[in-house]
C-alpha cells in the first residue's frame, strides 16, 4: 500500500509501486514460504509504503466456530539516506505538543518525553516528511526528547505552552 499522513491518521491506497511474488501464498502449518518484495519507484527521494501481510479465511473450515484471522503492517521505505538526519520542528499548539517533519525522510521516534516524563500512549510514531502529528497533552513546556529511531540519536527541544 502506498502510504500516507493526514495529521495523526495513516492513510493507505493501493501501491501500483510495491508489489510482491507471489501476490498470494498458501503455508501449511508449520512450513515457510519465501515471498519476494519488489518495487519501481517513481520520482526520487524516499519513498514509503506499508505492506499488509493478511491471514485469510480457510472456506473448508468455516463453520468451525469462531475464528481470529491476524493482520499485520510493516513499514517499507526505499531510497532512504542514512546521511540525512531528522529535520523536526516541535511546537506547543492549544495546550498540545506537536511535531512537523520539515525534511525529505520519515522521522522514526521513540520514547517522546517533556522535561524527562514520557508522554502517555507514545510508543513508536513515524512522522512521514510535511506531516505535523498531534502528540498529546502539554501541561507546561520545558525540554522535548526522543530517540530517532533510525540512527539511535537522542533529539532535543525546547517548546512553550
Amino acid at each position: 500500500m502506498d502510504w500516507r499522513q493526514d495529521g495523526n491518521r495513516d492513510l493507505l491506497s493501493p501501491s501500483a509501486e510495491l508489489f510482491t511474488s507471489p501476490p498470494i501464498v498458501r503455508i501449511a502449518p508449520g512450513a515457510r514460504q519465501s515471498v519476494r518484495v519488489m518495487a519501481k519507484p517513481s520520482g526520487t527521494g524516499e519513498r514509503v509504503y506499508r505492506l499488509l501481510v493478511s491471514e485469510l479465511p480457510d472456506v473448508a473450515h468455516a463453520a468451525d466456530g469462531v475464528r481470529v484471522l491476524l493482520q499485520f503492517s510493516l513499514p517499507v521505505f526505499l531510497r532512504r539516506d542514512p546521511g540525512i538526519a531528522p529535520a523536526l520542528s516541535w511546537s506547543a499548539q492549544g495546550g498540545r505538543l506537536t511535531v512537523t517533519n520539515t525534511g525529505s525522510q520519515a522521522a522514526k521516534l521513540l520514547g517522546v518525553a517533556v522535561n524527562g516524563a514520557a508522554l502517555e500512549e507514545q510508543g513508536l510514531v513515524y512522522v512521514l516528511p510535511g506531516v505535523t502529528r498531534d502528540l498529546g497533552p502539554l501541561a507546561q513546556g520545558g525540554q522535548v526528547q526522543a530517540r530517532d529511531g533510525r540512527s539511535g540519536a537522542l533529539l532535543s527541544a525546547s517548546v512553550a505552552p
